[in-house]
């Protein structure tokens, strides 16, 4: 077995944003260097941007309250502190968090909502679209529960697709006024915390 007596490292081997292939690397140094560039809403940044699996790491505070809807399945798995997944299952708005540690994969074409309080980090797998794959964003209505608005494409780039859509959605009442009338507001910043029951969940 041949042992490379001189290691690369994520400041000699690729640019500050990129992580090397083939070689282990400190993620959390990766991180430090690239915090600037998690920028809600979303707050996501790639590891490897050219390889055939979506590695990204997402910060919090987030402010959405869209729903996504992947083709594929998502895994979520939380690095520090803990989140809130909603999910809509049969017209039912579903809660669930993730603590520190905990990882949940969301099937594919379940819509799905991650809310991120401040000071967490976490880390979400996904599979790169096919030509022909489409993903989606929809929002429910915070009143009557209805759907109040729907954006469907083609995702080439996760980093700044996903915030794109929901800069839209924020910016036009139209698009955020439901069929029963009801006008829904621009989303804050969740400051959610899991509560204390569920604190010990393994």
């Amino acid at each position: 077995m041949t042992t490379n007596p001189n290691p690369a490292t994520p400041s000699d081997s690729a640019p500050p944003d990129s992580a090397p292939h083939a070689l282990p690397f400190g993620l959390n140094q990766w991180i430090a260097d690239n915090a600037a560039s998690f920028q809600p809403p979303v707050s996501n940044k790639v590891v490897w941007k050219d390889s055939d699996q979506i590695f990204m790491i997402i910060r919090g505070p987030n402010a959405r309250s869209d729903f996504h809807i992947d083709p594929y399945d998502e895994i979520f798995m939380q690095l520090k502190g803990a989140i809130r997944v909603d999910l809509m299952v049969d017209g039912e708005r579903q809660e669930h968090w993730i603590d520190e540690g905990q990882v949940m994969l969301v099937p594919a074409n379940v819509p799905h909502s991650p809310l991120r309080p401040a000071d967490t980090w976490g880390l979400v797998i996904e599979r790169p679209r096919g030509a022909d794959e489409f993903d989606s964003l929809v929002w429910y209505c915070d009143v009557c529960g209805e759907e109040v608005s729907r954006v469907t494409f083609h995702l080439r780039n996760i980093e700044t697709e996903l915030a794109a859509a929901m800069h839209d959605y924020n910016q036009d009442e139209s698009l955020r006024t439901c069929p029963n009338g009801h006008r829904n507001p621009v989303p804050k910043t969740f400051t959610g915390r899991l509560p204390d029951s569920i604190g010990d969940l393994e």
